[in-house]
C-alpha cells in the first residue's frame, strides 16, 4: 500500500496494526454510525476516529496543544472535525504532505496520550 493513498479500510488495518488497539463503531447516529474509532482495549479510550467529509479520508489526533499548533502550517493538517481544536487535529490522509514515518510518530503520541 502506498502512503498517501489509503482506503478507509486500510487506514483502519494499518492504525490497528500499529498501535495494538481495536477497532470499534460506538456511534448510533444514523450520519455517524459508519464512523470508526481505534480505541484501546484496556481502557476504551479513543485515540484516533477514521471519518470521510466530503470525499476527503480525515483522521483525528491527538496531540499536545502545541504539537497541534505546530502542526497547522502543514499542509493537509486542518483544525479537528467535531473535536476539541486545542487537543485534537484532523489529517487529510490522501493529501498531506506528512511522511507515513511522521503520520506514525503522531498516531503513537496519540495513543501515549489516551492511555
Amino acid at each position: 500500500m502506498a502512503f498517501g493513498n489509503f482506503t478507509k479500510r486500510e487506514l483502519l488495518d494499518w492504525l490497528v496494526d500499529l498501535t495494538g488497539a481495536e477497532e470499534a463503531y460506538p456511534f448510533t447516529r444514523e450520519k455517524s454510525k459508519d464512523t470508526p474509532v481505534i480505541r484501546h482495549r484496556r481502557n476504551q479510550k479513543m485515540l484516533a476516529l477514521v471519518t470521510q467529509k466530503d470525499g476527503k479520508l480525515l483522521l483525528n489526533l491527538k496531540l499536545q496543544p502545541e504539537q497541534v499548533e505546530m502542526m497547522m502550517d502543514t499542509k493537509g493538517v486542518i483544525p479537528a472535525y467535531h473535536m476539541n481544536k486545542k487537543h485534537w487535529l484532523s489529517v487529510l490522509v490522501n493529501e498531506t504532505e506528512l511522511s507515513e514515518p511522521e503520520l506514525e510518530a503522531m498516531v503513537l503520541e496519540s495513543s501515549r496520550l489516551t492511555r
